[in-house]
Formats: structure tokens, C-alpha cells, sequence
């Protein structure tokens, strides 16, 4: 299989950046990208029968289920912990620290 036939999984909530993610996929030749806004959506995509993920591309910071929660998950699935994971943040290092300090 052609690493441009792969199923890209790209999570995040912020639709302008989940919009320009797909169309530089899709620049690139990818034709095969679906689409979550948060960790749990995302999660329940790998799990469905037909799910043919191959990478998954998350930002970090989300509501309901963030993107290390999503990680976690997926590193502990006996059926997709091998699935690359590439992971993001728009925020500043200072931004991110102090969102995941007030969210424990």
C-alpha cells in the first residue's frame, strides 16, 4: 500500500486550523483523511470495525478528551498502540502549562 493510500486521522477543535491541516493533506496527495474535534470522538473513529487509521495528527489542548488523554488511550489499545501520533499546540509553553495546571 502507498503511504499516500494511509488513513490520516486529524484532531482539533479549532476549525480553521482543522481546515488548513486537511487541504495541506490533500496538497500533498493524501486522499484519505477523516476528521475528529476531540479526543473521545476520535477515540470512538479508531475503534469503529471499518477504522483503517494508520497515523493519527492531534492537537494537544481540547474540550472533553484532549490530545495526551487521546495518546494515552491509543498507547494502551492492544489493537492500535503502534499507530504513529504526532501532537500539537497553538498555545505558547506558558499558555499550555497554565490551561493544564487549572484543568486537574
Amino acid at each position: 500500500m502507498s503511504h499516500k493510500n494511509y488513513t490520516f486521522l486529524v484532531v482539533e477543535d479549532n476549525i480553521s486550523t482543522l481546515t488548513m491541516i486537511v487541504n495541506m493533506l490533500a496538497n500533498l496527495g493524501y486522499k484519505n483523511v477523516i476528521t475528529a474535534r476531540n479526543g473521545k470522538d476520535a477515540w470512538e473513529k479508531t475503534q469503529a470495525p471499518e477504522s483503517q487509521v494508520k497515523i493519527v495528527l492531534s492537537d494537544m489542548l481540547m474540550p472533553e478528551e484532549d490530545g495526551l488523554q487521546l495518546l494515552q488511550r491509543i498507547r494502551n489499545s492492544e489493537k492500535h498502540w503502534h499507530l504513529p501520533f504526532i501532537i500539537w499546540s497553538n498555545r505558547s509553553p506558558k499558555q499550555s502549562s497554565a490551561k493544564r495546571s487549572t484543568r486537574r
